[in-house]
C-alpha cells in the first residue's frame, strides 16, 4: 500500500499514475489518478449537488440502515463474514434483505451479491 498526497493507493495501480496532477476546479496538486477533481472541491460539489437532487424516503432508509450497519462494522460489532454461498471463499459484502433491521446482514461476495440482486429484479418484473 502506497499513500500518496494522504491517499492509499494499491498494487493494481501503475507507477506514472502516482504522480500529482492538478484540480480542474481550484488547480491543487493531487494525487487521485482516476478523478479530475482533488477531494476538497470533489466534496463542495456534492453538497451543493445534493441540494437539487434530495433522496427519495426510500433512498433515505436505505442510505441510514447501510450507513448504521457500517458503523457497527468499522466498530468490530459486526464482524465479516465469508460469503453465504456454500463453496464460495470470495470477500464479502453486506447485504439488506430488510432495511427496517439495518444490523440483520447477510454477507455474499461481489458477484453473488449482483445476482441476487438481479433474481430480485427479474421475480419483481414477473409480478405475482
Amino acid at each position: 500500500m502506497k499513500m500518496v498526497n494522504g491517499a492509499r493507493f494499491g498494487g493494481a495501480y501503475q507507477a506514472d499514475l502516482f504522480s500529482l496532477k492538478p484540480c480542474a476546479a481550484c488547480g491543487t496538486n493531487f494525487a487521485r489518478p482516476t478523478h479530475p477533481y482533488c477531494n476538497k472541491c470533489h466534496a463542495a460539489y456534492m453538497r451543493e449537488w445534493r441540494k437539487t437532487h434530495p433522496l427519495t424516503p426510500e433512498q433515505r432508509v436505505k442510505s441510514n440502515a447501510r450507513s448504521y450497519a457500517g458503523s457497527y462494522k468499522r466498530r468490530g460489532k459486526i464482524i465479516p463474514q465469508p460469503c453465504s454461498v456454500h463453496g464460495c471463499n470470495s470477500p464479502a459484502q453486506m447485504h439488506h434483505d430488510d432495511y427496517s433491521r439495518p444490523l440483520d446482514v447477510e454477507w455474499m461476495c461481489r458477484p453473488h451479491h449482483l445476482a441476487h440482486h438481479r433474481e430480485m429484479n427479474n421475480a419483481d418484473r414477473a409480478g405475482p
